[in-house]
């Protein structure tokens, strides 16, 4: 993309924000009809399953409400043995799908344990006495007899094996004194062959189907013949089982679903939807499965042919835009064979204003502006650059000059034992205003000076150069460190236009007996260290900044060093070192780090220092000069 022109560019946007909008808008559309169809399906599935279970019902209510009728005739007139005969040749015949009737009692109003029953065909005829015990292993005798209200058996095979079967039990009882008691059962003999039928008419679809499952799970009716009167719900062989089906069947035993419920069809091998109700008293259970992707097949053919529409429109309008981007766009190649000129520095271009002010028209004048201001900065950044370079060329000499004023010889008095003394400047800038300095004034008193002008770069290193020249030269007049601050502050507060000013720690130490006598101008205490590693700000209070004020006091204040003590000097370029986290460096974690190398030697002192200031700061940019220097004495 980064190599073509605009006019594809253009055309390739305006081409994949409209597709992006007219694709959401088909997603949004497809989604909502998605739903409406979702909906439709809960409706169609609801209207198929109560369809079917109405035309079930209205099959085996004939038949429970003649059994019913034929119970509560025995119960109440006590036929005898012939008549009970004629009842049931008579009852035989009132329903299509009734195969025969039979009457069980307990009490020998047929015979004692008898067993009456009346074939379909009105031929057969068979009359029993069987043991209560005997006939308690019957189902259909049982159920009723325990649960003392109609019951329908666990459906099963006809002796031949080519019909399905199931009983409808109702119990009748004697009334002895105002007592019910048990005295048989009258049952029918189905055949639920008009079931069958019902359900396989019932379709949704070329793979929908219907099937019918008992109280046990068992399928009555299964399109699978694998399945029908062999298997139930939870006892599918591995290959035809999926993980939902044992929950179906648990719900479809419990009660009628609101929805349709989506399983994995191990019939069809496809994802299909399930809705299920019981049906009427039998305990059963009635399955409707639709196929969802034949139900989906209108959407999705439909947002084929709108895909199928919305590439070819896509294809025309990338065309037209490709054709009227050219023309737009064709100002703007002038242009950038223009811009080619001005990468290999040819300036002398021609370059047509336009007639046209539009957008492009404005490019094309502010272009030949530019290239004219272009050429007016070249000259100007090639004076400035030629400046600079003489600047940074004196810079360079000046931090030069102001480091070789500075002592960088060390040890730097290796014949003389009483005392070891290393110090470390590292600039903000090229120059800086931090200084140092130390020399003997006569054969044992040694001049130490540490001080920070206010401010950074050349202002601060020219007054850095002339505190150090007005001390040098005092000193040896003088050995009074009190005297010299006092007459370099009233030195450098004459004409002090600038208000610039410079912090001064000078001390002057005798090495033969130890003793240090010192005056601090302003600056940060420095630290003393004793031979135990006990460390401690040095004692008496600091006057003001050198500079500010011509007639400031200062004072002097003395100290007798013992045998390896040592005196840290800084500036405050260390304490108020930042981070990144524009976290202060502190005297805290200065004492500390002087604590932990308390033993070491100047020189090893003055690095620990420098290290750990720089391991701080990590990234953060210096933003003040940093100087360290440590005396010890010996």
């Amino acid at each position: 993309m980064r190599n073509l022109g605009i006019a594809f560019k253009l055309s390739f946007s305006i081409l994949l924000f409209t597709s992006l909008i007219v694709m959401g808008i088909f997603i949004i559309s497809f989604i909502y009809s998605w739903i409406l169809l979702q909906m439709e399906l809960i409706d169609v599935a609801k209207y198929s399953t109560s369809a079917c279970l109405y035309k079930m019902e209205s099959e085996l209510l004939p038949i429970e409400r003649t059994t019913q009728s034929l119970a509560s005739f025995l119960e109440h007139s006590r036929p005898d043995s012939p008549q009970v005969r004629d009842l049931l040749k008579t009852a035989a015949g009132s329903s299509g799908a009734i195969t025969g009737f039979a009457v069980a009692s307990g009490n020998g109003r047929a015979g004692a344990g008898s067993f009456v029953s009346y074939g379909k065909d009105r031929s057969r005829f068979a009359e029993s006495k069987e043991s209560p015990e005997k006939l308690s292993r019957e189902e259909w005798y049982r159920m009723p007899r325990e649960r003392g209200t109609p019951s329908w058996s666990e459906p099963y095979g006809s002796p031949g094996g080519r019909a399905v079967m199931a009983t409808y039990s109702v119990p009748f009882y004697l009334t002895m004194k105002g007592t019910r008691q048990f005295e048989g059962v009258a049952a029918a003999e189905v055949s639920l062959a008009p079931l069958q039928e019902i359900i396989s008419s019932m379709k949704a679809g070329g793979n929908s189907y219907s099937f019918l499952i008992s109280g046990k799970g068992t399928f009555i009716f299964h399109p699978d013949e694998r399945l029908a009167m062999k298997e139930s719900l939870f006892s599918l062989p591995e290959e035809l089982s999926s993980p939902e089906l044992s929950d179906l069947g648990r719900d479809m035993l419990r009660e009628a679903s609101e929805k349709p419920r989506g399983f994995f069809d191990s019939h069809t091998k496809q994802y299909a939807s399930l809705m299920y109700a019981p049906l009427g008293s039998t305990g059963w259970s009635l399955g409707m499965v639709f196929n969802n992707r034949e139900l989906m097949s209108r959407i999705l053919e439909l947002a084929r042919k709108v895909f199928t529409l919305f590439f070819a429109g896509c294809a025309l309008l990338l065309v037209v835009t490709i054709l009227v981007a050219r023309t737009i766009t064709k100002p703007l190649r002038v242009l950038a064979q223009r811009t080619g000129e001005v990468a290999r520095g040819n300036l002398d271009f021609e370059l047509v204003p336009l007639a046209s002010k539009d957008e492009v028209g404005q490019l094309t004048d502010r272009f030949i502006s530019m290239r004219d201001s272009l050429k007016n900065y070249i000259k100007e950044l090639t004076e400035t650059t030629a400046a600079k370079e003489r600047m940074e060329s004196e810079l360079k000499v000046a931090h030069e000059i102001q480091m070789g004023m500075l002592p960088k010889k060390f040890p730097p008095f290796p014949e003389r034992p009483e005392c070891d003394i290393y110090a470390f400047m590292k600039p903000a800038r090229a120059v800086g205003g931090d200084f140092f300095d130390f020399f003997f004034i006569d054969g044992s008193h040694l001049l130490m000076v540490i001080g920070d002008v206010a401010g950074k770069g050349v202002p601060a290193a020219l007054l850095m150069a002339k505190v150090c020249t007005f001390i040098r030269t005092i000193a040896y007049e003088c050995r009074d460190p009190q005297v010299i601050l006092d007459r370099v502050n009233k030195e450098i507060s004459i004409d002090n236009d600038s208000c610039m000013f410079v912090t001064i720690f000078c001390a002057l130490l005798d090495v033969r007996s130890g003793e240090m006598i010192y005056s601090n101008g302003g600056h940060n205490k420095p630290l003393l260290v004793r031979e135990s590693g006990e460390v401690g700000f040095l004692g008496g209070a600091g006057c003001e900044a050198v500079g500010i004020d011509e007639d400031a006091a200062f004072r002097n204040e003395a100290i007798t060093f013992k045998r390896n003590d040592r005196l840290v000097l800084y500036t405050d370029g260390v304490t108020e070192a930042f981070n990144v986290s524009a976290e202060l460096y502190s005297n805290d974690r200065l004492c500390k780090i002087v604590k932990d190398h308390f033993s070491a030697g100047s020189m090893y002192l003055v690095q620990a220092v420098a290290q750990d200031v720089q391991a701080f700061a990590g990234k953060a940019e210096q933003s003040d000069d940093i100087t360290v220097m440590v005396l010890q004495y010996n």
